[in-house]
């Protein structure tokens, strides 16, 4: 599970709130980076080493973005985290596991500040406790 308050402030930041060109032309929300030549390539950088991946749906996007948190190494903190609060019995606090995530962009402090600074200014946390319902249950209260 990765809460939905951290991932809508990763995908506010990274897709410059749905306006950046990754977004609107690959469905790219979440920023995640490539060496194949099938991504998008940035526009400005001369000789890049990395191209931005490109999704046909956005459900794509968000799939591969979990998956990314709970695989990379580079993320391992981020699993420890959210581990050690199921444990504990606790809720997963978005603004807790942001702190695990220097290693998703380049600007670290920065970017992890970035993401607190929304999740508290547009009070994502409540989004936490967010479950999809299946489509085929009945609606609550019925």
């Amino acid at each position: 599970i990765v809460p939905p308050a951290l991932g809508l402030a990763q995908a506010a930041i990274e897709s410059r709130w749905g306006t950046s060109r990754f977004a609107q032309s690959g469905n790219a929300i979440l920023g995640e980076h490539t060496t194949a030549k099938a991504g998008l390539a940035p526009r400005g950088v001369e000789n890049a080493s990395f191209r931005v991946r490109s999704f046909g749906h956005l459900t794509e996007s968000v799939g591969a973005f979990m998956r990314n948190l709970n695989t990379h190494p580079a993320y391992r903190g981020f699993r420890d985290a959210r581990a050690r609060l199921r444990h504990e019995q606790k809720p997963l606090d978005s603004i807790a596991l942001a702190g695990t995530l220097l290693r998703y962009s380049e600007r670290g402090h920065a970017y992890v500040d970035d993401v607190r600074a929304i999740i508290r200014s547009n009070h994502l946390e409540p989004f936490d406790d967010a479950q999809l319902a299946d489509a085929d249950a009945e609606p609550r209260g019925t």
